[in-house]
């Protein structure tokens, strides 16, 4: 899982994507929680059409 940032705070702006996995621990367990939106982080490229 990944997190994708909605609203800015610290050094995150918004559309930063957080994906290390304490950091996503650290920021789900914040008052931060509520601008950032869980993802699925993506094991494969997107297939180009």
């Amino acid at each position: 899982m990944k997190l994708t940032v909605t609203r800015a705070f610290g050094a995150y702006a918004v559309g930063d994507e957080i994906t290390d996995p304490q950091e996503v621990r650290a920021v789900l367990s914040s008052d931060n929680a509520a601008n950032v939106v869980k993802t699925l982080a993506s094991a494969a490229p997107p297939i180009a059409k």
